[in-house]
C-alpha cells in the first residue's frame, strides 16, 4: 500500500474520532481545525506581507476555508460509517443475510458486535480480503485478543488457520485469538483448538450472540452479556 502523506492521515484520524462521536461534534472539529489553520497560515505569511507589497490576507481565509471543508467531510463520512455498520449488525439476523455481506461488510459487523458491547476495538486497513490482522481489540476485562474474520461461503476453516492464528498470536503478544466465520470449521480444527488461547465461532453461533442486538429500536449500546458469552 502506498504511503499516505499528512493531510491523508489527519483526515483518517479525523474520521476515526467522529466515528464514534454525535454529528454535532463534526462542525465543532472542523471549526477549530479551521482556526488553527488560519492563525498558523497568519504566522507564516506576515514576514512576507510588506516584502510582496500586497495584501495577502485572503490567504488564511482560504486555508481556514480548506481545512474546515476537508475536516467536514472527513467527519461526516465516519459518522455515516457507524450508523451504516449499527444498521447491518441490527438487520444481520440470518445465515441468507450474514453470507450475502461483502467480506469487509462481515469485518465491521464483526467489530461493531463487540464495540456495542463495550470493548474497544480497532479494525485493519482492509487491503486485501484475507491477509493480515482483521480486528484488534481489547476486552473490558483488559485482556488484548486478536479477531480473525473467515468470510468463506461454502469451504470449511480448516486445522491451518488455526494453528497459522496461533503463531500470530506468540508473535504479537496478545492474550486470545477469536476466529470467526461465516461458516463451519472442520473437526480437526475444533480438536486442535481445545486447551489452547484460541477460540472458534462459526456462522451459527455468530448469529446466536448477535440477537441481542436487535430488535424493534434497533442496535442496544452499552456493556452487555456479549462479553461474557464470547471469553471472559
Amino acid at each position: 500500500m502506498a504511503k499516505q502523506g499528512l493531510v491523508e492521515d489527519i483526515m483518517d484520524a479525523v474520521k476515526d474520532v467522529c466515528y464514534h462521536l454525535p454529528f454535532w461534534a463534526v462542525p465543532v472539529i472542523a471549526s477549530l481545525g479551521a482556526f488553527g489553520a488560519n492563525r498558523l497560515c497568519w504566522k507564516v505569511i506576515e514576514p512576507f506581507r510588506q516584502q510582496a507589497g500586497e495584501s495577502l490576507d485572503h490567504y488564511p481565509f482560504y486555508a481556514g476555508g480548506i481545512v474546515f471543508l476537508l475536516l467536514i467531510l472527513a467527519g461526516t463520512t465516519g459518522w455515516f460509517e457507524r450508523r451504516k455498520h449499527k444498521r447491518t449488525l441490527a438487520e444481520t439476523n440470518s445465515l441468507e443475510r450474514l453470507r450475502a455481506l461483502s467480506w469487509r461488510e462481515f469485518e465491521h459487523l464483526v467489530a461493531e458486535a463487540y464495540r456495542a458491547a463495550g470493548w474497544q476495538v480497532r479494525t485493519g486497513p482492509g487491503n486485501a480480503a484475507d491477509g493480515g490482522i482483521d480486528i484488534e481489540a481489547r476486552s473490558p476485562s483488559g485482556a488484548r485478543v486478536l479477531i480473525q474474520c473467515k468470510h468463506w461461503k461454502r469451504q470449511k476453516i480448516d486445522v491451518k488457520i488455526v494453528r497459522e492464528m496461533l503463531g500470530v498470536l506468540t508473535r504479537e503478544g496478545t492474550d486470545k485469538v477469536i476466529v470467526i466465520g461465516t461458516g463451519s470449521f472442520t473437526k480437526d480444527a475444533i480438536q486442535w483448538a481445545e486447551g489452547q488461547p484460541i477460540q472458534l465461532v462459526d456462522g451459527p453461533s455468530l448469529l446466536k450472540h448477535l440477537q441481542q442486538f436487535q430488535g424493534g429500536t434497533g442496535v442496544q449500546i452499552g456493556t452487555s452479556t456479549f462479553s461474557n458469552v464470547w471469553l471472559y
